[in-house]
């Protein structure tokens, strides 16, 4: 058992132990509630500083007490101390009213994430003086009237949270990097999100931590607090904020995240699947994508510089796309606030599962855009990131190309955005803008629920059997997903087991292994994976 997870042990049995048996410890001590929760907030975080930095304890209960008597023996002693210093109904000089001095300066120089957290910590009444004081920038004598309090009494209690604040810094310091150490999660969403969720709810290192804390996890915000390094008024506001999202679940006094994430170990699993129907897939979808390639050139190809290798780019990709997107049952988790969107997130792994990204690129109410298949692997047609810098000229010029018009005949404004393009159009001997990738008729969906290019791939007779082929794969890998998730989240599987079965970058690795495809010379500006979708509203 390596350090981390014994540390992780032995400091859930601290929260489920020991906590409350501490709090009438340090009550019975000190006699005030107030105290208690200062003086047992204070000997917690030794707890757990000392067991995050690898303290391993013979006698684990032993230990507790013998740090926790210590700590008491001091806060006695500076008690003591204080009560001799302060008068708490005599007015003293120790806090300025109006001034600040290099200590003040130190604690108003902390990040203010940092400085909220650890007046959290401290209890309620510390706390409002503090905020009062730094936050808010009052004197004494103000917050002294507004609390119906003596002067003196501000300055003490003042100076007791002070000191606290400074303590819980300190220590904070020590361990605070780790409660806020970046995951190794990717996540996705997919669906119709209008309102921003649930990105807008995964911002913060803190929200992603607690998400990850929690999943498959239930626990209480004492659990997280403890776990997090995070005092419980923080955590609960997080936690409220999340269960708004829909993004952690409430079920009785604990939280549980409420969206599947897949570990690394899933994740393998799932890839070795795959790895297993790649080979067989690939043939199926080079097959159709050859037969194909003279119906595709004569529908979508309207120049002489495309050539059959550029085609079979494009339909290898298509066709994989098609395969995937064909499985039913993978409906969106339809959320409180009426949106149907679904998130999920993944764990980092050690291999490479290449990708292929799709991309459609500007579009207009016509539904004119550009769209491009990235092979990530072999950096090919990655140039249409550059095309930022085009939103204007690309639904423009397919405009001009279906309208018909001879580049003599356009404004200036007009030939300005077909020079802008010259990589993908060129100007023909008859005077009108030729597209030098595939023209693709329609871009929406038409009768039946399928395009134009589905239509042509579905049409094959091997289809069929590359659509049995994806169906399998599709169940075996939700069947991986559920073996890990609780039931909470299985009603939300089959949009990770659809994103888990995308198999257009496994493919084209197969076809470029196999020699059935090559890699373009300059791979990057190649413009074989592109094709133009001329919109059906025009």
């Amino acid at each position: 058992m390596n350090a981390a997870s014994t540390a992780d042990i032995l400091i859930h049995e601290y929260c489920g132990d020991y906590l409350s048996k501490l709090f009438y410890f340090c009550l019975k001590k000190t006699g005030s509630p107030t105290e208690a929760e200062d003086l047992s907030s204070d000997i917690s975080l030794q707890i757990i500083t000392a067991l995050k930095k690898g303290t391993v304890p013979e006698n684990f209960s032993a230990w507790i007490f013998r740090i926790a008597k210590n700590r008491y023996r001091l806060w006695a002693i500076a008690k003591h101390r204080a009560s001799e210093l302060f008068d708490p109904d005599a007015e003293t000089d120790s806090v300025p009213d109006d001034t600040r001095g290099v200590e003040d300066g130190l604690i108003l120089g902390e990040d203010i994430k940092l400085l909220r957290r650890e007046l959290a910590f401290i209890s309620s009444d510390y706390r409002n003086i503090l905020i009062a004081f730094y936050i808010d920038d009052r004197s004494v004598k103000d917050i002294a009237r507004s609390l119906d309090l003596p002067e003196g009494t501000v300055k003490t209690k003042l100076f007791r949270a002070r000191k606290l604040l400074k303590e819980g810094i300190n220590m904070a310091r020590e361990f605070g990097p780790k409660s806020y150490k970046p995951e190794n999660i990717n996540f996705v969403a997919s669906g119709s999100q209008p309102s921003g969720l649930p990105w807008s709810a995964v911002q913060t290192m803190f929200a992603r931590n607690v998400l990850l804390e929690a999943s498959d996890n239930p626990a209480t915000l004492e659990e997280l607090s403890i776990a997090l390094g995070i005092a419980s008024p923080y955590m609960e506001e997080e936690a409220e904020r999340l269960v708004a999202a829909t993004l952690l679940k409430k079920i009785g006094s604990k939280y549980v995240t409420n969206f599947p994430i897949v570990s690394a170990e899933t994740h393998k699993k799932a890839f070795d699947i795959k790895l297993e129907v790649s080979p067989k897939r690939a043939e199926l979808i080079d097959k159709i994508a050859e037969d194909l390639i003279p119906e595709i050139r004569r529908h979508f190809v309207r120049s002489d510089r495309i050539t059959d290798e550029d085609i079979k780019w494009w339909a290898v990709c298509e066709c994989s796309t098609v395969a995937e997107t064909a499985h039913e049952g993978q409906t969106e988790t339809v959320r409180e606030n009426g949106e149907s969107w679904t998130f999920y997130g993944f764990e980092d792994t050690d291999f490479y599962d290449p990708f292929v990204s799709r991309n459609d690129f500007v579009s207009d109410a016509s539904g004119r855009c550009l769209s491009a298949f990235v092979p990530h692997e072999y950096n090919v047609a990655a140039y249409w990131n550059k095309l930022g810098t085009h939103s204007d000229a690309i639904p423009s010029v397919i405009g001009i190309i279906k309208s018909g018009k001879t580049y003599g005949s356009l404004s200036e404004t007009e030939k300005k955005f077909v020079d802008e393009l010259k990589m993908l159009v060129h100007v023909g001997e008859d005077g009108k803008v030729v597209p030098d990738v595939l023209w693709i008729p329609d871009l929406r969906w038409t009768d039946g629920g399928d395009s134009v290019c589905s239509k042509l791939f579905k049409s094959h007779p091997l289809f069929k059997e590359l659509l049995e082929l994806d169906g399998e794969l599709y169940n075996r890998l939700l069947e991986t997903v559920r073996a890990e998730s609780n039931s909470l989240v299985k009603e939300q599987l089959n949009g990770v087991a659809g994103t888990l079965s995308h198999m257009r970058g496994l493919t084209v690795r197969e076809e470029v292994n196999a020699g059935r495809l090559k890699v373009p010379e300059d791979a990057y500006n190649s413009v074989c994976t592109l094709a133009f979708y001329c919109g059906a509203a025009d």
